[in-house]
């Protein structure tokens, strides 16, 4: 069994080391695991963890990575299994969370200072905690990201003092450099969001093509984007450079995609739309939204049209349109209610070949290029009669 060293023995070079490895985090944010294992081999921590929280309560973001994988590279020293019985079930119950709420960690401390054992021993959290052989935690701030902050929490036996002693030496010591880290790690995933190749990318899209970040900051537009946006009082970059939409039931339903592609797991993504009379706006993320942190730092790729004018609303839902064979009715029913061409020969268990065919049919019997159209105009139609 390794031996608990005293503070007096983590000599200066190690701490030097240390600091080397809380700088490479800059350029690689799951570098911060072995930050995690570099401090539990000099302190004697059993488990360490580096997590967003909300600065109103302290409550903890639970990246989707974790939720559905019961892993992070933010995580260190705790099973999968330990992981997803927290998410699922423990959180709720930490009592940890209060405190570390009601006293901000910026200097660090550790929560038996607050909770004795006792009572934390008579919570529904000791069931987590007892099998772990862990029973404290020090908490200290790395870093802020708007309306939250950055907690590494070290795990250890409250009943082994020099553990405690020696990582509230080193994480005090060491604090101002995690936190100057942390910044210069925002800054540098920023300047790597926006490459040139994709403003080339934009500029060859035949509409106003806009990226923007999870507060609809305007990272990037096309030459069409520059022009609309500049000439259009409808949808408009604001004097801070945000996306701005003045129609307010339009944007209702921008902020509501938003949200979805945050949730969303990235490979599984599809095209979201939402229109009014007058515009149609495309959504799709170009990366994947939350970073293993769990802060949403994903660019939505945005495309804005103009909805025809020229075209009488009909008086029936799209898919009843005479034209259409029985067949390319339910297809065009699925696909005014957001699903996709997989979709439709998926439900009715039609060859992919057969799904295409039927699709191609739909496009050139009511004159559409893709299946936003479709949508569009359905949303259109419920708004107008429903």
């Amino acid at each position: 069994m390794r031996g608990i060293r005293l503070l007096k023995e983590i000599d200066v070079l190690e701490l030097e080391s240390l600091k080397n490895t809380i700088q490479k985090t800059t350029s690689n944010i799951e570098s911060w695991q072995e930050v995690l294992h570099e401090i539990s081999r000099l302190t004697g921590v059993k488990k360490g963890i580096i997590t967003l929280r909300d600065r109103a309560t302290a409550e903890l973001f639970i990246p989707t990575d974790v939720q559905y994988e019961s892993s992070s590279p933010l995580l260190y020293g705790f099973s999968s299994e330990e992981v997803g019985s927290y998410v699922t079930h423990y959180a709720r119950f930490d009592p940890w969370t209060e405190f570390e709420k009601l006293y901000h960690p910026s200097k660090p401390y550790a929560l038996s200072k607050y909770i004795d054992q006792q009572t934390l021993q008579n919570s529904e959290f000791w069931q987590w905690l007892k099998p772990q052989g862990i029973s404290d935690t020090i908490v200290l701030d790395i870093g802020s990201s708007s309306n939250s902050w950055v907690a590494m929490n070290l795990y250890f036996l409250a009943e082994d003092t020099t553990t405690r002693e020696n990582t509230l030496a080193v994480v005090t010591e060491l604090q101002e450099v995690m936190v100057e880290a942390w910044e210069q790690g925002l800054l540098y995933r920023m300047s790597k969001a926006a490459p040139d190749s994709l403003l080339y990318f934009l500029n060859q899209q035949a509409n106003p093509s806009i990226l923007i970040d999870s507060n609809s900051l305007i990272v990037l537009e096309n030459k069409k984007a520059t022009k609309f946006l500049k000439n259009n009082e409808a949808i408009f970059k604001d004097v801070k450079g945000h996306l701005k939409i003045k129609n307010i039931e339009l944007k209702k339903e921008f902020r509501k995609a938003m949200e979805k592609l945050k949730e969303s797991q990235f490979s599984e993504l599809a095209e979201l739309v939402v229109a009014d009379d007058k515009f149609l706006i495309k959504f799709a993320l170009i990366e994947k939204a939350q970073n293993a942190i769990g802060e949403d730092k994903g660019l939505r790729l945005i495309t804005v049209e103009e909805t025809p004018q020229n075209e009488l609303l009909a008086t029936f839902p799209i898919w009843e349109n005479p034209k259409l064979s029985k067949r390319e009715r339910q297809l065009v029913e699925l696909l005014a209610n957001g699903n996709r061409v997989v979709d439709f020969y998926t439900q009715y268990n039609l060859k992919k070949s057969t799904g295409h065919f039927h699709w191609a049919n739909v496009k050139e019997k009511l004159n559409v290029k893709d299946r936003s159209e479709i949508y569009a105009k359905h949303q259109l139609f419920n708004k107008t009669y429903n």
